[in-house]
């Protein structure tokens, strides 16, 4: 029996795509879980994420300077754990093989991006979590081939495991329905959506400059869905120095039910971000029908494929035509609703818990 332990410390803790792998991966483990395997999965809530099969270990105190390198490889040798399985961070010293997701390379690609001492810190910190795992799941080639380029990892090392879809993500028939899931936003008009924590590297700063040029000549309203992150502010600022602050939404962050409803409800999804790992919000906007205009860089074309239009996120001009397609032409929203709806189908939690199954025997036979 292969003794195999999971942090899922990011659920709860609205902490959007890590939260977001950790509940599909354990959700599928759960719904079909792995031969001649124990799972465990680490938590730092007081009631932790619920769980049908596996045990559930709380780790305290849940402060990460403490939790991370003495309280984990503890646990880890009390458990007598053969694989742990983390995303980003790990003990230095673990008693067992540790098996890292990273989802992207953002704070070496972009610093700019975060806040000074984040960047800092990760950059000082990564390559050595890096070497030290003994082997490596990366969300998309592009994170692969980032890995590879700027730490030097052998492609060996690195498995690419695709996200999946969340569970629930999926087109709604009865509008009204739609309408109830959304009502706390008392948005009464058609509108275009941006799913992504407010900040620099999500571009919404771009976008709403785009959006103003066409705001006096549409019905449509512009609807914010994310926390504030690190440049979060200039978002706002923006949308206040441009005089549209009556037609933009910021709602912050949203239930799955909302996100669910929002999707439904919007004419079309923006997500014209810098740098991703992956992009959760273009495979979950394609799943719910919704046509999706997206960046023409990193992961963003290899998850959206033909089923988006893909713009320069750094060109102002081509986001806002991209938008004005879109709104003037019925026939290209229908051709992007079904190819999308046909390319979400391709992305599972199912395949990507069995495939990083087969990494953990693959970590416990080196």
């Amino acid at each position: 029996m292969l003794r195999v332990a999971f942090d899922v410390h990011a659920i709860g803790q609205e902490a959007t795509g890590n939260e977001t792998y950790a509940e599909g991966l354990m959700r599928a483990y759960e719904a079909a879980p792995p031969d001649g395997m124990e799972m465990t999965f680490y938590h730092t809530g007081a009631s932790g994420p619920a769980a049908r099969t596996g045990r559930l270990r709380r780790l305290f105190p849940a402060w990460p300077y403490l939790r991370i390198p003495v309280v984990t490889p503890w646990r880890l040798a009390w458990d007598r754990i053969d694989v742990a399985h983390f995303q980003y961070f790990a003990p230095p010293l673990s008693p067992c093989p540790v098996v890292l997701t990273v989802h992207d390379l953002s704070y070496e690609k972009h610093p700019e991006f975060f806040s000074p001492a984040m960047a800092s810190r990760m950059r000082r910190v990564m390559p050595r979590m890096v070497r030290m795992a003994r082997h490596l799941i990366a969300v998309s080639k592009a994170t692969r081939d980032d890995l590879v380029s700027v730490y030097g990892v052998d492609p060996g090392r690195i498995s690419v495991i695709h996200n999946g879809l969340g569970a629930g993500f999926g087109e709604i028939d009865d509008a009204s329905r739609a309408m109830r899931m959304t009502a706390r936003f008392a948005i009464d008009r058609p509108f275009i959506l941006c799913v992504g924590n407010l900040g620099a590297r999500k571009n919404q700063r771009q976008l709403v400059r785009a959006y103003a040029r066409l705001a006096r000549a549409i019905p449509h309203d512009l609807v914010l869905v994310g926390k504030q992150a690190w440049g979060g502010h200039r978002v706002v600022e923006e949308i206040r120095a441009l005089g549209i602050g009556d037609r933009v939404h910021m709602t912050g962050f949203v239930t799955q039910e909302e996100l669910l409803g929002l999707y439904n409800r919007a004419t079309f999804s923006v997500y014209p971000s810098f740098y991703e790992g992956f992009g959760l919000p273009v495979l979950e906007s394609m799943a719910c029908g919704t046509p999706v205009i997206t960046s023409a860089v990193s992961s963003m074309p290899e998850i959206a494929g033909e089923a988006a239009l893909l713009v320069d996120p750094g060109d102002e001009d081509a986001l806002g035509a991209a938008m004005a397609r879109l709104l003037g032409s019925a026939e290209l929203c229908a051709r992007l609703r079904d190819a999308g709806l046909a390319r979400s189908r391709r992305f599972s939690w199912a395949d990507a818990a069995a495939r990083t199954v087969e990494v953990y025997r693959r970590a416990a036979r080196r």
